[in-house]
């Protein structure tokens, strides 16, 4: 066994044919990280796409479907109704309120200038230029048709009706309105409202998915570069480029080494290094190496525990119990 040690530590004639132990990261642990961040990162980006666009599309059209339902409901209901009024009242806000949205999301307002026109001419020419950059905007996003339907609903909202008017007898932009409208309940009709809880879902728990994703492969990528060495002479080389020299190996501690696979060699000057056989091919090696080197009695080279005669004597009493009662089975079964 002394010979084996002498041959892993570098020391006897035998070091020069004998290959210094180089750990890698194992397979295993490099899928299971791999796969933990591929699925972190694909979480991730379904929560960056439900935020940024199904949520709000689903909330845009849930709006179109809401204007749609107060401008039916208004021409379904005769002028002198009651609840006539009231209804014009709400139809008439959720448009105004669209429009509004158009406008800000157009932004011509920005461009508004910062000195005021001197004459009433000026400011209509203004007015009008910022109303073409609108125009040419949404028609970019593809919300001008939907400018235009809220333009024709609220002129239909604002434009007296007869009284005893009913929708089957609705006429020019009364009818358009109603038309337009009740097709875009029918087309939204499916559509809900998004929760509350659904942004901050999205939010709060998949979108840092993949930061966390990123860190993952990042960290792994690192680790993959990092390699313990056990040279022929017992010098043991750190990630980093830090060498322990065998003489300033002191010891290493094993008391975590059965449980967790982690042993910590102790320097000369009372620092330790933490090797992880759970992460790294071949470190049991280096870790048997030392712990040989300095408890011969107690572990092998290649980091196995060393048998005792009481652990031996166990196993006998150990295999002793079970052979008696592999032979009161039989006995009971030839009784039966």
């Amino acid at each position: 066994m002394c010979g084996q040690t002498d041959s892993i530590l570098g020391k006897g004639s035998a070091a020069s044919k004998i290959m210094e132990i180089r750990t890698r990261l194992k397979r295993g642990y490099i899928l299971k990280q791999s796969a933990i961040a591929v699925v972190s990162i694909a979480l991730g980006l379904w929560g960056v796409y439900d935020y940024v666009w199904t949520i709000p599309n689903q909330q845009e059209a849930h709006d179109r479907l809401d204007v749609c339902q107060a401008i039916v409901a208004l021409h379904e209901t005769e002028p002198d109704d009651e609840t006539f009024e009231q209804k014009k009242e709400v139809a008439l806000e959720k448009v105004q309120a669209k429009l509004d949205d158009l406008a800000e999301q157009a932004g011509h307002q920005e461009d508004s200038p910062e000195v005021a026109p001197a004459t009433e001419q000026e400011a209509l020419d203004q007015q009008v230029a910022n109303l073409k950059k609108t125009i040419e905007q949404l028609d970019a996003q593809g919300e001008l048709g939907w400018l235009k339907t809220l333009l024709l609903f609220r002129q239909a909202v604002v434009t007296p009706r007869p009284p005893a008017t009913m929708q089957s007898s609705l006429s020019g932009i009364h009818a358009a309105a109603w038309e337009i409208a009740t097709q875009g309940v029918s087309e939204f009709a499916e559509v809900s409202k998004p929760e509350t809880y659904d942004r901050v879902i999205k939010g709060l728990i998949f979108i840092p998915c993949l930061p966390f994703g990123l860190y993952m492969l990042g960290a792994l990528a690192i680790k993959n570069r990092k390699h313990y060495r056990l040279d022929k002479e017992g010098n043991l080389h750190l990630p980093g480029g830090e060498t322990w020299n065998r003489d300033d190996i002191q010891d290493i501690n094993m008391n975590k080494w059965m449980s967790k696979s982690i042993a910590r060699p102790q320097h000369a000057d009372g620092r330790e290094v933490k090797l992880d056989d759970y992460i790294h091919q071949d470190m049991h090696l280096i870790v048997g190496g030392l712990a040989h080197r300095f408890h011969p009695d107690q572990w092998h080279e290649d980091a196995r525990k060393v048998k005792t005669e009481d652990d031996e004597l166990e196993g006998d009493d150990d295999s002793g119990s079970e052979d008696v009662a592999d032979d009161n089975a039989v006995e009971t079964a030839e009784r039966g």
